[in-house]
Order: structure tokens, then C-alpha cells, then sequence
């Protein structure tokens, strides 16, 4: 299972991790990390976009995507072996004004709706 580092720090873009597991899926290359700051695709929300660093090539993530067992897979334009210490850095240059407010407020789990202080504050922010 990966620890998945947004939930403690959602304005963490650094980090550094170890490849766990580095399996083909789809015809494409993915792995997984022990922990990541990478947000998976859900509930409508585009996954983020950065880059590994390892070895002092930089690895581009193309997708991540979040299992069913609690292993966040990440996809990669190459392979990397198992034990690989990474730094990982996400990608914000091209979230619009939208993706960073969605970005900003995912640590909350909202049951039942938003709120309607939520939702003034999310209008507010995009000048409706």
C-alpha cells in the first residue's frame, strides 16, 4: 500500500521514494511507489503531472491511477527497476484556477455535499 503523502501536506510538491514494485499494465510501463505526493484520477479529478528524478534523468508521469487494493500506480515513459530511490516532483504550471482550488480543498472528505461556506468560498475564488 502506498502512503499517500497529500493527505498530511496538500501543498507538498517534493518528495523523495523507493520503485516497490515495477509491473507492466496496459501495454505501458507503471510501478509503485512506498509513498507519493502524486494524486490518482477520482471522482472527476485529473490526476496530477510532474516528474521522477532518479539517477539524474528525469522520468515524466504520464498517468496515476489508484487500485483497488491501496497501491497508487504510476505511469511512466520507462521502466525502473525495484529498490530505485526517486525524488518526486508535481507538476502545477498547468493547473487552471479550477484544478487549484479542487487541488487545494482534496484533504477535506466531504460527507453529504458541500457546505455552503464551501461553496461561497469556491465562487469567490472564481469571481462568480
Amino acid at each position: 500500500m502506498t502512503d499517500r503523502l497529500y493527505y498530511h501536506d496538500s501543498f507538498l510538491y517534493d518528495f523523495d521514494a523507493r520503485v516497490v514494485e515495477s509491473l507492466p499494465r496496459e501495454g505501458r510501463h507503471a510501478i509503485v511507489l512506498d509513498r507519493t505526493a502524486f494524486y490518482p484520477t477520482s471522482g472527476g479529478q485529473v490526476h496530477d503531472l510532474g516528474v521522477l528524478t532518479a539517477d539524474g534523468k528525469q522520468i515524466a508521469i504520464i498517468e496515476v491511477a489508484d487500485e483497488e487494493d491501496g497501491r497508487i500506480l504510476h505511469f511512466t515513459a520507462q521502466e525502473l527497476p525495484v529498490g530505485m530511490q526517486i525524488h518526486g516532483s508535481v507538476g502545477y504550471s498547468h493547473e487552471t484556477d479550477v484544478e487549484r482550488i479542487y487541488r487545494d480543498a482534496r484533504v477535506t472528505t466531504i460527507y453529504e455535499g458541500t457546505s455552503e461556506i464551501q461553496r461561497m468560498i469556491i465562487a469567490r475564488d472564481l469571481g462568480l
